[in-house]
């Protein structure tokens, strides 16, 4: 270990949540290093847990590929890191599922997502699971999260949760009284949480009933630190002028770089518990436990920030639609 390593304050000591999708799969538009080799994943392990005594929780998924095997390998091999990360994983996408199918089928898929995430991460209890598409909360009349109701009875799972992609299923989770974690895509540039005031007041009435957020794509899959190379060519967006005003703001701020600007903006919203952050290498890992540790943005200076570079257009804000 190094001995200058980056030490986080008790007030943002579980505040960086290390997302896994790059470990099991190539990831990200921004990802110019693919997918990490076992050995580069344990590095990123140590350096985390060399930066704070406390735990770390990690965001998987079935989905990730390989991602939960590689969790469960190095999680096996090493007490410290079993008992110093927490895991959050989702259920699998299950692409199969449709209208037509039966009830019995549906749980089945479930249950063998839960099955295979226990076997794949060595344990026996789930600590929360998130629903990876909130359609399927509603699905075929409730039947696969009639299924993970019955998991937690069981005490296979611990907290049931979801990832959300959109404003709409965020406020239809936010109505779900049995959801205790919520994850959603939030970052600067992402002006669509803010379009309806209601939004972030009922986020914040929730939070106060023990429901845990947690923001994910602080860097949104990287671009917010890329040239305008890398973007997506959206019609209407002007990337060059978004990246100026990046720069400009990094500056007027006093912030580092692109990356801390990120950062400190997404941790100035008390009730953001935790930031999913990929990272491939440990380079990555160290300069994130710095951002970690240093000061968020104001209130102030987060309206500054809202006012210059907001944006509501969905073709540039969800992955899903860029070409």
């Amino acid at each position: 270990m190094q001995s200058d390593q980056i030490h986080l304050s008790s007030a943002t000591k579980a505040r960086l949540v290390l997302g896994s999708a790059q470990w099991g799969l190539k990831y990200g538009r921004a990802n110019s290093t693919g997918k990490p080799k076992l050995e580069s994943v344990r590095k990123i392990l140590e350096l985390c847990l060399a930066s704070s005594s406390d735990k770390f929780t990690i965001d998987t998924a079935q989905a990730y590929g390989e991602a939960e095997a590689v969790i469960g390998q190095l999680l096996s091999a090493d007490t410290d890191f079993r008992d110093r990360f927490d895991i959050i994983t989702k259920l699998s996408p299950l692409p199969n599922l449709s209208s037509n199918t039966e009830v019995k089928t549906a749980q089945a898929m479930a249950r063998e997502s839960v099955e295979a995430s226990l076997k794949n991460l060595g344990v026996n209890h789930l600590p929360v699971v998130l629903l990876h598409r909130w359609s399927h909360r509603a699905a075929l009349g409730g039947a696969v999260w009639e299924l993970l109701r019955g998991e937690v009875k069981s005490g296979r799972i611990g907290k049931l949760g979801v990832s959300v992609q959109s404003v709409q299923e965020l406020m239809e989770a936010l109505a779900e009284p049995a959801i205790e974690h919520i994850q959603l895509p939030f970052h600067l540039l992402d002006g669509r949480w803010h379009a309806a005031p209601e939004t972030i007041k009922l986020i914040e009435s929730r939070k106060a009933n023990d429901v845990s957020f947690h923001a994910r794509s602080p860097y949104l899959q990287g671009i917010l630190l890329a040239d305008s190379s890398v973007w997506p060519v959206v019609t209407g967006i002007d990337t060059i002028r978004i990246i100026e005003q990046l720069d400009t703001l990094v500056q007027e701020l006093g912030r580092a770089d692109r990356a801390d600007l990120c950062i400190a903006y997404v941790r100035s919203y008390p009730w953001v518990g935790g930031i999913v952050v990929g990272m491939e290498t440990s380079a990555q890992c160290e300069e994130n436990l710095k951002y970690f540790a240093n000061l968020p943005l104001s209130t102030e200076q987060r309206e500054l920030v809202r006012a210059r570079i907001s944006c509501t257009e969905e073709k540039l804000l969800n992955p899903a639609l860029w070409k």
